[in-house]
């Protein structure tokens, strides 16, 4: 990381920001060979995630007082350098040469104090609240010789993830990111570094009849040392005890400690358990027919033990996953899903889960941004590694009230917790574009589709900023829910017209009608559907303030009317 840094700040001290490219940096930053493709080997974008996030916490603490701030632009690797207001600091020499040496030296000296004096902010076991380290947990192996327990492995490594992301201290990489080693033989230096992690938790699960076989081992990612390995031989009823002994062995060799606030799934049924893991795997295939079979297994947990919080969590999750496909309506949808975490909470007040689902109701259904901040605040609080909160708490809570640096920071965090997911990826880029970077939005919606190629939410986004940028013909390519009002800004009058037919006829998205009308400068008729869009609490409305389609509207008594109904600035 040293080197990291050394190189791209000299190479702007030097005047050759624009030649500071991943290639480059890559090559001549790293000692990669000339052969290096970023395309696959992702060293640059992973040490450029940990050093920024190295960088953010320094100042945050131990830095805040240096004359110098060094920051990393997301979706850039060229510094940005500030010298603060200070006599002993500021270079006032008009001779160029003179004044760069003096600035190189104090950022220098910035660069001694982050990666010298700042290591034990990093390193050191000082305090419950210092940063001790990182760590991923890859899904767990099924050797059972009927190869029928992947849904019971994976359960394993997420209740394993979620325990140790309520450690403040430690950083622990996200389901996502680390689930997409599922089944690829990779080399632990590998994964630890597209992860930006220290430790790897690895493990295998093997059931014969009612025994059960767990054995998980924690490996250090610098040398493949292993740190600790365990065996356990049970009967499957032991399988919670299991668990928190797992959370609690790997947490202290990395020299943390799970508080008393740490949440582990409890149920003396094993029918219920097995049901809920089967309802998350279907839920987290993102697609409104599985959903809809979650929601069946998570019904069916909660009637084989009603006191089981995870199964009422989950069947939040996916009430709340069904509003934002419009499976159904809104009003019906947030009832339900208000009422399963209520209950998921009254029975674990620990559940970040729940306090994330209450935080989206009262964005998306209620508009009470303060309860939505406090419900946020709760789940990031009891777990700190939740990238999920993380960023819907910046996207649906932070973003709409135009709190947009702290936005910013929320998303960085999750991005830096799940590197490697398309959705965090997507909404980083969400945020840039609604500040109006739309360059650094880009960068992150093309990492989203290197990412998964499919991913539609990424290239619908993608159709947003070039809307904003005026580049309709880009907009043009993709097929999000802006078809018509692109046809309208095109001069295609007949073709937008006849989207809008279809919208109606197909009870398409308020939004999308709106969005068409004011293409076709028919102001009136946008306001009409943008008022039917709030009347529904359509969930897209939060954002439709960063929509350049309705820009010509933000200053009408009735578009202002809308915002004040949605307690907005």
């Amino acid at each position: 990381m040293r080197r990291f840094i050394d190189f791209v700040v000299n190479k702007t001290l030097d005047g050759e920001a624009d030649t500071v490219k991943e290639y480059l940096v890559g090559v001549e930053g790293f000692d990669r060979g000339r052969d290096f493709d970023p395309r696959t080997d992702t060293i640059v974008r992973v040490e450029a995630r940990r050093l920024r996030k190295k960088l953010e916490e320094y100042y945050a603490q131990a830095g805040k007082d240096e004359a110098v701030y060094i920051t990393l632009p997301s979706g850039s690797y060229v510094p940005r350098i500030e010298v603060r207001n200070s006599a002993d600091a500021a270079p006032r020499t008009s001779d160029p040469g003179r004044r760069r040496a003096i600035l190189w030296a104090v950022c220098g000296l910035a660069i001694l104090a982050l990666l010298g004096a700042a290591v034990p902010l990093f390193r050191k076991r000082a305090a419950p609240s210092a940063y001790i380290g990182s760590v991923a947990v890859l899904p767990f192996v099924d050797l059972s010789p009927s190869k029928d327990q992947e849904y019971f492995c994976d359960g394993i490594s997420e209740e394993l993830i979620n325990a140790l992301s309520a450690v403040p201290s430690l950083q622990v990489a996200a389901r996502t990111s680390a689930f997409r080693y599922k089944g690829k033989a990779d080399d632990i230096r590998r994964i630890g570094a597209d992860l930006g992690v220290e430790y790897i938790v690895e493990g295998s699960v093997r059931t014969a009849g009612k025994q059960l076989r767990i054995t998980a081992q924690l490996v250090r990612v610098r040398d493949g040392y292993h740190v600790w390995s365990r065996q356990f031989d049970r009967e499957f009823s032991g399988i919670f005890l299991i668990q928190e002994e797992l959370a609690r062995a790997i947490a202290s060799s990395i020299g943390a400690e799970l508080g008393a606030g740490v949440s582990f799934i409890r149920t003396t049924n094993l029918e219920a358990y097995r049901l809920y893991l089967e309802g998350r795997h279907y839920w987290r295939q993102f697609i409104p027919s599985s959903t809809g079979q979650a929601i069946e297994y998570f019904q069916r947990a909660i009637t084989a033990d009603p006191s089981f919080a995870p199964a009422y969590a989950g069947l939040a999750d996916s009430y709340m996953q069904m509003n934002v496909w419009h499976a159904g309506p809104p009003s019906q949808l947030m009832e339900k899903a208000r009422e399963a975490a209520t209950r998921a909470l009254g029975l674990n007040p620990h559940s970040a889960e729940a306090e994330t689902e209450l935080g989206a109701v009262s964005a998306f259904y209620e508009w009470d941004w303060k309860g939505c901040e406090q419900h946020f605040r709760r789940a990031i609080n009891s777990q700190p590694s939740y990238a999920e909160a993380r960023w819907l708490f910046a996207t649906t809570c932070l973003g709409p009230q135009g709190r947009l640096d702290e936005a910013l920071t929320e998303t960085r965090r999750a991005a830096a917790l799940d590197p490697l997911s398309p959705l965090v990826h997507t909404m980083l880029g969400a945020v840039h574009f609604y500040r109006r970077e739309f360059e650094p939005a880009l960068v992150e919606l093309d990492e989203s589709l290197r990412l998964d190629p499919s991913f539609a939410t990424a290239s619908e986004f993608k159709g947003f900023v070039q809307i904003a940028r005026g580049r309709i013909d880009l907009a043009s390519q993709g097929e999000g829910q802006f078809r018509a009002y692109v046809q309208a800004m095109l001069g295609n009058v007949a073709g937008a017209r006849a989207e809008i037919e279809k919208l109606r006829a197909e009870s398409g998205s308020p939004i999308a009608i709106a969005a068409a009308y004011a293409g076709l400068a028919q102001p009136e008729s946008a306001l009409d559907w943008l008022e039917k869009a709030a009347d529904a609490k359509i969930p897209q409305m939060i954002w439709i303030h960063f929509q350049a389609p309705f820009e010509s509207l933000r200053g009408t008594p009735r578009y202002l009317a809308i915002r004040a109904r949605m307690h907005l600035p």
